[in-house]
């Protein structure tokens, strides 16, 4: 009975030691993974879930689901990467130009008027909503500039609209309107930054660089609007950067409205 007992012990005792090994050894297979590959993995999992979650032309999430995916694929990077900090310089790894990607905030995503202008825009077949055509992030951070560009396109033409209103549009279909909010902004703790609308520019433009003729001709190409110190500094933004990986960054909004943000570093 005895010696029945300690066989079995022993036999216990092998399978705890080889269970331990095996488990050693798949860490050890996924910690040899884990530096850049499984942050690679993760990163290019949460451009893919950003990229799949919206509709073409669109920034938010087509659905709950979709949003939640994209959150869970953020969260997975960030739990990988290093947190960047100010402190260490981090600071100077935000200077460039980032392509928005994703956003949590619908009220950011792209707009379409049709239901705005009535049956009219509705019936037209060659109508073609305003849409945001683009929304890059311009920092400067030895400068301490943020820049939010905002393309708009195309123009309404096709509506049946009589002259000159009908004309202007029409003539305005290969022209778009950018508008720069230009932001000061403090970054302070290890991640946290605060902007400041502190002026807004407004140009309109062919695509194709060249002059605008006819009706369009008269029209103002630049404007520029300033902000008063008081007014800008009523609703200052503060957000996060939790994850600042080579030529992807995330940005969550702080407070009430936790927005989550994916930006893609453009190149030159």
């Amino acid at each position: 009975m005895v010696r029945r007992q300690q066989c079995f012990v022993g036999l216990l005792l092998t399978l705890l030691l080889v269970a331990k090994d095996v488990g050693l050894r798949s860490f050890a297979a996924t910690a040899g993974r884990s530096s850049p590959d499984v942050l690679s993995e993760a990163l290019q999992k949460l451009l893919t879930e950003a990229e799949a979650s919206v509709r073409p032309g669109a920034y938010s999430p087509r659905s709950d689901e979709a949003g939640r995916r994209v959150a869970e694929a953020a969260a997975a990077a960030e739990a990988l990467a290093s947190k960047p900090s100010w402190r260490e310089g981090d600071l100077a790894l935000l200077n460039g130009t980032w392509e928005l990607m994703f956003t949590s905030n619908g009220d950011v995503d792209r707009g379409d008027i049709r239901s705005l202008l009535g049956e009219a825009a509705s019936n037209s077949d060659g109508f073609q909503p305003f849409k945001l055509e683009g929304v890059q992030q311009e920092i400067d951070v030895q400068a301490g500039r943020l820049r939010n560009r905002l393309s708009l396109a195309p123009w309404p033409g096709a509506l049946p609209l009589p002259p000159p209103l009908g004309t202007l549009l029409s003539d305005l279909q290969d022209a778009e309107v950018v508008l720069s909010l230009d932001h000061r902004f403090e970054a302070y703790g290890d991640i946290r930054l605060r902007i400041v609308l502190e002026r807004l520019d407004r140009s309109l433009r062919r695509r194709n660089g060249k002059e605008l003729e006819g009706l369009p001709s008269w029209l103002p190409l630049r404007s520029s609007y300033g902000f008063p110190q008081l007014l800008g500094e009523l609703g200052p933004g503060r957000f996060d950067t939790t994850l600042l990986q080579g030529d992807v960054r995330i940005s969550r909004g702080v407070g009430r409205f936790k927005e989550l943000r994916i930006f893609r570093r453009l190149r030159d």
